[in-house]
């Protein structure tokens, strides 16, 4: 089962499977290999939000820029927010809470929707159609490895769970912005900041 449209894990087995087929060759042989079977540095994750959730999660990433007095992107936004979503699980260390967490917001229609599907239509997505965006971050390849095993762990216990990498950011995106444009996060910009500092 692949956990996320580049399947970081698949690449992490076969990276691990050609080098130990290189065992008791050459050091030529063994840095031709590393060469033509790299471990990308960091992968980028594509996920769509609700249009009028960019739009607000925009405004906020240009008040956390002009706070900072450098560029602040939804990029930067998406990949704190995953940082905070695993540094709470490690904390926690609670896959049933970690589950319900994903299953309550993946159950709400307005903010997040279950599956992404890239149907094109006239060659514009489906998602654009009916009024998400597309974001994308870009992950290093150990913080991708970390969130995959967190969906391959949980698979053991909840063995019909479909949520890959994607689905993880999308929700913890439009979590975070849902309640920050509710007031429900107390000072959200020196929260965020502080991740930055």
């Amino acid at each position: 089962m692949k956990f996320s449209q580049i399947d970081v894990i698949g690449q992490e087995r076969f990276i691990l499977f050609t080098r130990k087929q290189t065992k008791g060759l050459s050091l030529w042989t063994k840095i031709m290999n590393s060469y033509h079977n790299p471990r990308n540095p960091t992968h980028t994750f594509s996920f769509y939000v609700p249009h009028y959730l960019y739009i607000r999660s925009v405004s906020f990433c240009d008040d956390v820029a002009e706070m900072i007095d450098k560029d602040f992107t939804t990029n930067h936004l998406a990949k704190i927010l995953y940082v905070d979503f695993l540094s709470y699980f490690k904390r926690k260390n609670d896959l049933h809470d970690i589950y319900s967490r994903l299953t309550v917001r993946d159950l709400s229609p307005a903010a997040i929707k279950p599956y992404q599907n890239e149907e094109a239509t006239k060659g514009i997505l489906f998602e654009e159609v009916r009024g998400f965006e597309l974001i994308e971050t870009h992950l290093e390849h150990r913080l991708a490895l970390k969130g995959e095993f967190l969906l391959r762990d949980m698979m053991e216990i909840y063995q019909d769970h479909t949520f890959t990498l994607e689905n993880i950011l999308e929700i913890v995106y439009c979590d975070f912005v849902e309640d920050y444009r509710k007031g429900l996060i107390k000072n959200p910009i020196n929260k965020i900041v502080q991740y930055i500092g």
